[in-house]
């Protein structure tokens, strides 16, 4: 997936489940850092699949904070290249570090500018980190957006997001095909049980 495409899917999702109404720059910046350790998380366990999914989750939430802040990231950038992998992690440290500072005092030109170099310098290092992991970047945004775009549920006041329940309705026809199939399972096992004691019986007879 291209990042453009990413950031367009992602801007679409989180604005049709209210995350720009209800929730703000500040607490996508809160979810980075949560998303962040997992990568971190991945990358000392050694675990591809879990450092695709922290590349890809981390993207999310910098393409909804800059969204939140105005801040058009649709662009294509070279990858944060010539350092270690160790290097990159601090290096996205320090930029998520700096974009939550700057977030207390948002308001002037400056400091909005600050932001938008922190975001774009922390896209790059991820495309760096998955480039020195020998992982398709496009792969990582390909997974992330598989993961969130059939997740139901609408943020709330407050920021908290609620997932979609299945209605009461569905969940009781849900209910009355498994017991149909648990007393489809019974009328086997004692029909099987019966035959078998049946046949015990016969050949005592005999």
């Amino acid at each position: 997936m291209k990042w453009n495409e990413f950031v367009s899917n992602v801007q679409q999702w989180a604005a049709e489940r209210g995350i720009y109404e209800h929730s703000t720059a500040l607490m996508q910046m809160y979810k980075s850092l949560s998303e962040y350790g997992e990568l971190v998380d991945g990358l000392a366990k050694k675990d591809r699949q879990e450092i695709k999914d922290g590349i890809g989750d981390v993207a999310v939430t910098l393409v909804n904070t800059a969204t939140m802040l105005g801040i058009d990231l649709s662009d294509e950038w070279c990858l944060f290249n010539g350092r270690t992998t160790d290097r990159m992690i601090y290096a996205i440290h320090e930029s998520l570090g700096a974009i939550l500072d700057n977030l207390t005092i948002i308001g002037q030109p400056g400091d909005l500018q600050a932001c938008e170099a922190e975001l774009r310098r922390s896209v790059r290092v991820l495309r760096g980190i998955a480039h020195n992991e020998d992982l398709s970047f496009g792969h990582c945004l390909q997974t992330a957006w598989d993961e969130i775009k059939d997740r139901k549920g609408q943020m709330v006041e407050g920021g908290v997001f609620v997932k979609e329940e299945t209605s009461a309705e569905q969940r009781l026809a849900e209910l009355k095909a498994e017991m149909a199939e648990l007393e489809e399972q019974v009328e086997a096992i004692g029909a099987g049980g019966v035959t078998r004691g049946q046949r015990l019986m016969d050949r005592k007879e005999q």
